[in-house]
């Protein structure tokens, strides 16, 4: 069942349960502040308890952004991976991110957590359908793959009348991921 972030005891329970089971466990949260480059003390230390408590990675998605991500000895908290997929109307939810990793299986039965990676990504879409409000050709694209000829075509820009270029995209994800 879906835990809520206050839920402490039961969320030490079930990782706890899943250790015992499991070489490792990911949680993955729907918390942190919307709109924001960093996580607050308080988002950070909620984390930091959650591996206390057994789980060797966190994974949030909730601030619509991107954030960065921490290692915590052979633990991972990535505190958001912003948006993958939205036809949003704010710029900079426009950009999130792949995380990508390597699980290392102690001897013992641990796991080290290495080559932690975070690829800026892009959300693209088109003028929406004729006569109706959902958009097409709705597609993810890595930054890197993106190009100054797609952004101009972006409906964020036809439609909802916002600015965006490749320097501001470029921002956002320097801004967060640091």
């Amino acid at each position: 069942r879906t835990l809520l972030w206050n839920e402490m005891d039961l969320l030490e329970e079930n990782s706890r349960t899943i250790k015992q089971k499991c070489r490792w466990c990911c949680l993955i949260v729907h918390g942190g502040e919307e709109f924001t480059a960093l996580p607050s003390p308080y988002v950070r230390e909620r984390y930091l308890k959650f591996l206390e408590m057994g789980a060797d990675m966190i994974v949030a998605h909730h601030p619509h952004v991107p954030m960065n991500y921490e290692t915590v000895g052979d633990k991972v908290i990535f505190y958001s991976l912003g948006n993958f997929t939205s036809e949003t109307d704010e710029t900079v939810s426009l950009v999130g991110g792949l995380a990508t990793f390597d699980i290392i299986l102690h001897k013992t039965g641990g796991v080290r957590i290495e080559n932690v990676q975070f690829t800026p990504t892009v959300m693209d879409y088109r003028a929406p359908y004729k006569g109706g409000n959902k958009f097409e050709c709705n597609r993810v694209y890595l930054l890197e793959q993106y190009t100054d000829e797609l952004c101009v075509g972006h409906s964020i820009i036809s439609y909802f009348q916002k600015k965006l270029n490749m320097n501001t995209l470029h921002e956002y994800v320097f801004r967060a991921i640091d």
